[in-house]
């Protein structure tokens, strides 16, 4: 049991650590995006972060002699992991509302079970404060026998179903909604899809805290391998959940860090072709090769400056290269023919300012300038991977 009881305190706070992260970036990305959905997603994982913070026994310990009640941590655990059950349950609708994503289910019916959990919490408080000195014990290890107190018994029912309550109501959301975007927002419905997982471990693992509870208040022993069990089931789905949280904003932060990569032999080729004072603060070594925090400055500052580099190479620019392309290619345009275009564009202005050729005015209109201001992002970067091409 000691083993087990280190791996345990190991493992909460690896889960503390990962929800302290998560909060962390969360609150970060609230200074420059406020929304319902972030912060209510940055309260939720603080109060997992607490939960785990509080198991640790030292923790646990200086909160019983602060406060003069030797088991209040054990309430706090409670109503931190209650607090993030809710919020997760919450979080499903309006996550998906930040991003467009229509509910199939309507907001009323999502709203319904939210109106049990303030009576559950309520009903958690009073009966933790009505017995408390009853049964201390119980409370440090979960576990009750035929004997207990049946306050006890009636405290870990209410608090456990409490808590199984809206994890499992945010499974079975998150398995709607996901098929309302998994066409049209793929990185969202994998995030719905780690969530609905660990929601469901998570909820499951306090469900099934019932049945040894059940059969130890019958004088029962022989099924308390559950109590095992269930904080790996817990810690999981705890992980699972966090990660979901994460998975949206850390797919943009790769593809981000990847197009920054993937912008850079253009961006040195249109750079040396005009003017190199056009890029202002440009990355160092590190940052260039790392790439590791481009998305605030230096990948837009990057987009810029290509497209301020592509404007000054304009007069040099013929639409007889384009033209080439698309014979060659003989099919239907398509964005990737439109960068190959404009690839061949851009390397024979730059050919001809190399040569001495004296720029014209009136060059008219061609691929590298004609793409809207909101895909110019993803046009550069098939432009860049056109370069690559032979």
């Amino acid at each position: 049991m000691t083993v087990l009881n280190t791996v345990y305190v190991v493992l909460y706070f690896l889960l503390c650590g990962v929800s302290v992260l998560t909060a962390a970036s969360k609150i970060l990305a609230l200074r420059n995006n406020f929304s319902r959905s972030l912060s209510i997603l940055a309260w939720g994982t603080l109060l997992a972060a607490g939960s785990f913070l509080i198991m640790y026994p030292a923790v646990y310990r200086w909160i019983g002699a602060v406060s003069g009640i030797p088991t209040l941590g054990a309430l706090l655990i409670y109503l931190c992991i209650f607090g993030f059950a809710i919020n997760s349950h919450v979080l499903v609708r309006l996550w998906s509302q930040d991003h467009g994503v229509v509910c199939p289910l309507g907001l009323r019916r999502l709203a319904r079970p939210a109106t049990l959990y303030p009576p559950l919490g309520i009903a958690m408080v009073a009966l933790y404060f009505t017995a408390s000195f009853n049964f201390p014990q119980e409370l440090r290890t979960g576990r009750i026998t035929a004997e207990t107190h049946p306050l006890a018994v009636y405290f870990f029912a209410t608090t456990w179903v409490a808590i199984a309550t809206p994890l499992l109501a945010t499974a079975n959301h998150c398995s709607k909604i996901r098929m309302a975007c998994q066409s049209e927002h793929p990185s969202i419905s994998r995030g719905l899809r780690a969530v609905q997982i660990g929601a469901l471990l998570l909820g499951s693992s306090y469900a099934l805290k019932l049945v040894p509870l059940t059969a130890s208040s019958f004088g029962a022993h022989h099924i308390d391998v559950l109590h095992l069990g269930t904080p790996l089931l817990s810690g999981a789905g705890t992980l699972l959940v966090q990660y979901g949280y994460l998975a949206p904003a850390l797919g943009a932060w790769m593809d981000e860090r990847r197009d920054f990569r993937t912008l850079r032999p253009l961006w040195k080729l249109t750079m040396q072709a005009s003017d190199p004072r056009l890029a202002l603060a440009p990355p160092g070594p590190l940052t260039e090769k790392l790439a590791l925090n481009v998305t605030k400055w230096y990948l837009p500052r990057r987009i810029m400056e290509i497209s301020d580099a592509i404007h000054a190479l304009h007069p040099w620019m013929r639409p007889e290269p384009a033209d080439r392309v698309r014979q060659s290619a003989r099919s239907t345009p398509t964005p990737d023919l439109t960068a190959a275009c404009a690839a061949a564009t851009l390397i024979d202005a730059i050919t001809r300012k190399r040569q001495g050729v004296p720029p014209r005015p009136d060059t008219p209109t061609t691929p590298l300038l004609s793409v809207p201001p909101a895909e110019e992002r993803a046009h550069l970067v098939r432009m860049a991977t056109a370069l690559q091409h032979a």
